[in-house]
């Protein structure tokens, strides 16, 4: 992962949408290959998270495809819709 193309540009996008508080966590999932990464965001619908996501280096170069964007309400825990 780290040997991609781009790949400090990337870190330096995902940390700066953290940072913003727009990214809550990420990482890859499932260990396969090829990786697969799962990210929770804070947006107010899908459309508004994937535009978000264009932005990131690794989508620019194809090193990275955003497969779905999907609504998921929090039920449990800090970030718990009211």
């Amino acid at each position: 992962m780290r040997e991609q193309e781009q790949w400090p540009e990337h870190v330096e996008f995902i940390n700066g949408i953290a940072d913003e508080g727009f990214l809550i966590v990420a990482g890859p999932v499932g260990g396969g290959n090829p990786y697969r990464a799962m990210l929770v965001v804070s947006a107010e619908d899908e459309g508004q998270a994937a535009a978000r996501l264009e932005d990131d280096p690794w989508t620019t170069v194809g090193v990275l495809e955003t497969k779905s964007v999907e609504r998921w309400d929090v039920l449990v825990g800090e970030f718990a819709s009211t």
